[in-house]
């Protein structure tokens, strides 16, 4: 089998890169709070379905998080990416496999795509139900919310992480 057929010879981030780009154009159907599955009806469920489905098949796991509360639970909402997942990279910096992650009211996270290059992300794009591929654009979030956190999109960028052999997360960018 050539190496461009078959993703085991690829380095994480190269996977992750791959089968994002495969996903591209593919349907995608707004996410809906009463269904917790990855796909519904051969669709994405948003976004974040598509970040979930391209990092469980890079092998990938996304660990849970400790809540306010205390209590353990999955990644199931942007922001808990952007809080809990990965190591923080400046912009200008992104690489392929990365996350970039937007905001459109300035206040939290909201939307997450896949870096496939330094101006080039993948992302699930709703509004109009297709997994789309765009340029990586600076350029101000429009609000007139007093308690704005974010003033341009795209807020950030991280690089996801591995766990060792024990199952223990650490800080090891995947490269």
């Amino acid at each position: 089998m050539s190496k461009e057929n078959n993703y085991n010879y690829l380095s994480p981030s190269e996977k992750i890169s791959a089968i994002a780009q495969a996903c591209v154009n593919f349907p995608v159907q707004r996410y809906d709070k009463n269904i917790n599955q990855l796909f519904v009806e051969t669709k994405l469920n948003g976004c974040l379905s598509l970040i979930k489905f391209v990092l469980t098949g890079s092998g990938i796991v996304t660990p849970d998080f400790i809540g306010p509360d205390g209590i353990q639970r999955p990644m199931n909402h942007v922001n808990e990416f952007f809080d809990h997942f990965g190591i923080n990279i400046p912009f200008g910096q992104q690489k392929e496999g990365d996350l970039v992650f937007f905001s459109w009211d300035g206040i939290r996270p909201q939307h997450i795509g896949i870096v496939i290059n330094t101006d080039t992300y993948i992302h699930a794009h709703t509004s109009d139900g297709w997994v789309k591929k765009n340029r990586i654009a600076t350029h101000l979030i429009k609000t007139d919310k007093s308690d704005t956190v974010y003033i341009t999109n795209p807020i950030g960028f991280k690089r996801p992480t591995i766990s060792n052999k024990d199952d223990r997360w650490f800080q090891k960018p995947i490269t």
